[in-house]
């Protein structure tokens, strides 16, 4: 299968095979931003005529589980330091004498839950991991049940992941939606989110961007931002391709771009311009089989 998708509809990295993943990344941006609204993850997802996806909303405001995200409970004694996510589940779940020790343990519960559900949404490795809201939906009164559409056992991060710092895409998460609702009115539709999620992103002007910041990216905006997870990979492809990849002619593929190696190995280049070479490398490379063949050793496991 082609690795960057379905080039009819004018976007490059977007993946065949892969709607459902969209959908429900579109549904959670309908919910939890459009609508400002918790999802209720017991209810089935509805679909529509033109189906599209859509979360039963729930009861209280997602941008009020926000207002805890950046509690002192939540970091170390330093500042600059988040809790790994063992402890914060630990200190979320702590009790003394019986009564949790963390004041607004229910709202952050629920926040994380939903922010396990996202970052799980899309991540494919050989023994597949299922979207999940984690030990913070098994927290849940009632607990959530993962057996709906809303949790397929399927994918699009298909480069290697390498250890995600799992906490700093929760902590990453939080920032961006806390400025999304601090910049912006609710959103009249999905598209115009996703365009202010990332017009947000790119502000941040990141040189080492976490994991989550690629993902939202290309959930966002599937033409400008391909399928990878990690900077780490986006920096080897561009670096290879300034040294010259061999391709199967025997010719050699090389760009030239307004930043170097060194650049790449210093991380002083922004995830705009790290994606911006890479669909530079897409538009120069004269089919798909090309394409297949340079990109190939970058996404599976030989």
């Amino acid at each position: 299968m082609p690795l960057f998708g379905d080039t009819r509809n004018g976007k490059r990295f977007e993946q065949k095979d892969k709607s459902l993943i969209y959908r429900l990344f579109d549904a959670f941006v309908e919910s939890a931003l459009v609508n400002d609204s918790a999802i209720d993850f017991n209810t089935n997802v509805s679909i529509d005529s033109n189906q599209h996806y859509h979360f039963k909303n729930g009861k209280q405001k997602f941008s009020s589980f926000l207002a805890f995200s950046n509690s002192k409970a939540l970091k170390n004694s330093t500042a600059t330091s988040f809790l790994s996510m063992k402890a914060l589940e630990k200190e979320i779940n702590n009790k003394v004498n019986g009564r949790y020790t963390c004041r607004h343990r229910s709202d952050l519960n629920n926040l994380f839950a939903h922010l396990n559900w996202l970052w799980s949404l899309g991540i494919w490795q050989e023994n597949a991991q299922e979207t999940t809201c984690g030990v913070f939906g098994e927290n849940m009164n009632p607990p959530i049940q993962e057996n709906s559409a809303a949790f397929p056992k399927d994918g699009l991060w298909s480069a290697g992941m390498g250890r995600i710092q799992k906490s700093r895409d929760f902590y990453w998460l939080c920032k961006l939606f806390g400025d999304y609702f601090n910049q912006n009115a609710i959103a009249g539709d999905v598209e115009m989110a996703k365009r202010d999620l990332e017009r947000i992103c790119l502000s941040y002007n990141n040189k080492n961007p976490c994991a989550m910041e690629n993902a939202i990216l290309h959930f966002c905006n599937p033409n400008e931002h391909i399928h990878i997870f990690v900077p780490q990979i986006k920096r080897r492809i561009l670096s290879d391709v300034i040294n010259g990849i061999k391709m199967k002619n025997g010719r050699l593929f090389r760009l030239n771009f307004q930043f170097d190696k060194n650049d790449l190995k210093n991380k002083k280049v922004s995830v705009k311009d790290m994606d911006s070479g890479i669909c530079r490398i897409y538009d120069e490379l004269p089919d798909v089989d090309t394409y297949d063949a340079i990109m190939h050793k970058y996404f599976y496991k030989k």
